[in-house]
């Protein structure tokens, strides 16, 4: 715009200029009239021309204030549309979250459906049924109800069968007690044959005995599922004898609440772990515990009769890590009923891992029954599995014998005995009442091994650390759980500074110098 206005001053100047500098000649009156009058409106010309700039000046300052009202409002508008474009940003946002959760919700909705059709096939669902001009809904069985119901008509054929042999038996009944010939001895001998490996024929009262035994070692033990921790567990019935009086069967339950309240604080990977007790009614109550697939030692010694020397040493040293718990525990605890039925074979091998089950007749050490050098009173002689008892359980005096944790060290001794010989040492072909009336246990003063198989003498030295027929010469959980045998990366020399070695050395060496004898 001020270039056009440049230009313009300058054309106007150049005009006049040409037009008074013009040559008058040759010009009539009216030319000198003309020349006479433009050179006479010069000045007003450029008076105009001169005051054309102040004008555009102004005009300049008015579209300046209009150029910048402009900017502003540029700003505003860009301002607007940013402001529009991350609400579009957003909106966009929601709409992909709400897809994706459309999505996931569509998903969702397939897999009900689908678990649905196949909880229907399971469980079943009605169909519509037409009678006559009605239609109804009828319910109709799916596979896991039928199966329930075939698997109740076989148990139910199974009871049928079972009353049906108990009703036979029954018929075959030995006469009384009273009119029974005397057993010859060899009928005893085949009776304690049972309590070993051997299987002999049995007599028809044998026969009840045996069947009594074993609807007291498994009858009562169940496997069930626990809903609550979704878990297979091992259920186990207690009955009391109903001809027990009301405050006998009162103090057995409190002892065995007791008992079981402590065996289920004990965690350890060699116990079974107790879960939940319950009383069922006023003559028994129940025991929750830790289901394990496989079986016992027993049943394995009577399938094998023996293992080698390193199968039973594995298990012999992790029945005492087992042991070595629970003398460590406040208060500490004494299993007193070691025996190969009471070890678990978690996967049925001998060369797997055990777990210690049964602490029905345990005895707790705390500070009101025990004595650190006495042991603790035994209040409850006669009970456990004599085979497998020290002879203290067996003296009878005026008072009772005192007990302490080398009652399960001389057990751990015998299993380890059994497990390699295949017979218990002290009283293998006898039973539990003819080890009693005749004083087998107490008669045990040495072991005697076979020639065959062939053990090494550390294994030797060990078990008789272990059957030391006084109790002040045998050797406690804490010296089992440090004796040389069980502990591989050990010198074979046995170190006499400490206690506990001075004790295993003099023990072994008294034990090897009677086997020289």
């Amino acid at each position: 715009m001020t270039s056009e206005i440049g230009k313009e001053k300058l054309n106007h100047m150049k005009l006049a200029k040409r037009r008074v500098e013009q040559p008058l000649y040759g010009l009539d009156g009216s030319a000198m009239k003309e020349a006479s009058e433009e050179q006479s409106a010069l000045p007003t010309l450029m008076s105009v021309m001169l005051a054309k700039p102040r004008l555009d000046t102004e005009q300049l300052a008015q579209r300046g204030a209009g150029l910048c009202f402009t900017f502003v409002s540029s700003d505003l508008t860009i301002e607007k549309i940013s402001a529009l474009e991350n609400s579009k940003n957003s909106d966009l946002e929601k709409k992909e979250g709400r897809i994706d959760d459309l999505l996931r919700s569509k998903q969702e909705k397939m897999a009900c459906r689908d678990k649905s059709m196949q909880d229907r096939l399971r469980l079943g669902h009605f169909t519509t049924v037409r009678h006559g001009a009605s239609f109804t809904e009828q319910w109709t069985d799916g596979y896991a109800f039928q199966n329930l119901i075939k698997q109740q008509e076989r148990i139910n054929s199974q009871r049928e069968e079972i009353e049906r042999q108990r009703k036979m038996l029954a018929k075959r009944k030995p006469p009384a007690m009273g009119q029974a010939p005397p057993a010859t001895n060899e009928q005893k001998q085949r009776k304690s044959k049972t309590n070993g490996a051997e299987n002999e024929t049995l007599t028809l009262a044998e026969y009840h005995e045996q069947e009594e035994i074993f609807k007291l070692r498994l009858g009562h033990l169940k496997k069930a599922f626990d809903l609550t921790e979704q878990r297979y567990v091992a259920v186990k019935i207690h009955q009391l004898n109903k001809n027990w009086r009301d405050e006998k069967k009162e103090n057995y339950h409190k002892h065995a609440c007791r008992e079981y309240r402590i065996h289920k604080e004990l965690d350890h990977p060699r116990i079974v772990k107790l879960y939940d007790y319950f009383s069922l009614d006023t003559d028994s109550f129940c025991t929750v515990l830790e289901y394990c697939e496989g079986n016992d030692l027993d049943f394995y010694l009577k399938q094998h009769k023996l293992m080698s020397e390193k199968e039973a040493r594995s298990i012999i040293m992790q029945i005492v890590n087992a042991l070595k718990y629970l003398n460590e525990i406040k208060p500490p605890i004494i299993h007193y009923d070691l025996k190969p039925g009471n070890i678990l074979l978690v996967n049925g091998t001998a060369c797997g891992e055990i777990k210690i089950t049964d602490f029905g007749l345990s005895k707790i050490m705390d500070d009101d029954s025990y004595n650190s050098v006495d042991g603790m009173e035994l209040t409850s002689q006669g009970a456990g599995t004599y085979w497998y008892l020290p002879p203290e359980c067996f003296v009878v005096g005026k008072e009772p014998p005192k007990i302490s944790n080398k009652v399960d060290v001389w057990s751990v001794g015998v299993i380890f005995y059994q497990c390699l010989y295949g017979r218990k040492p002290f009283g293998h072909n006898q039973s539990q009442q003819d080890i009693l009336q005749e004083n087998t246990i107490l008669k045990a003063t040495e072991v005697q091994f076979p020639p065959k198989p062939v053990v090494t003498p550390e294994a030797k030295a060990f078990i008789r650390r272990c059957l030391a027929y006084r109790k002040e010469d045998r050797i406690d959980v804490q010296q089992l759980a440090c004796d040389p045998y069980l502990l591989p990366h050990i010198r074979k020399s046995v170190s006499t500074s400490s206690p506990a070695g001075a004790a295993i050395a003099s023990t072994s060496g008294a034990s090897n110098n009677s086997s020289s004898n």
